[in-house]
């Protein structure tokens, strides 16, 4: 069996509608989905709360740069994901 992990990027903010769309591939792939990943700068802390246990969330970030007039290699060098660390996800 290979074993996947299903990957959901959104720009802005993930709705809650976002995460159930993500929570039925990761269901529709079944066990060999180990994991869940929803990329995306903002969510709400009562999907987190809700998803949490079940998806991964991560927020991307650009850092300080407008992304108004920005190069791609200016993206890339600020470019971070980070983890909120009060979650108890795994």
């Amino acid at each position: 069996m290979s074993r996947k992990i299903l990957v959901e990027v959104k720009t802005g903010r993930a709705s809650k509608g976002d995460f159930q769309q993500l929570k039925g591939y990761v269901d529709e792939v079944g066990k060999e989905c180990i994991i869940g990943i929803m990329i995306a700068k903002e969510f709400s802390r009562k999907t987190i709360e809700k998803y949490g246990n079940m998806l991964v969330p991560l927020r991307y970030s650009f850092g300080d740069i407008s992304l108004d007039h920005v190069t791609f290699e200016e993206m890339k060098n600020n470019f971070s994901l980070t983890i909120d660390k009060n979650l108890d996800l795994i």
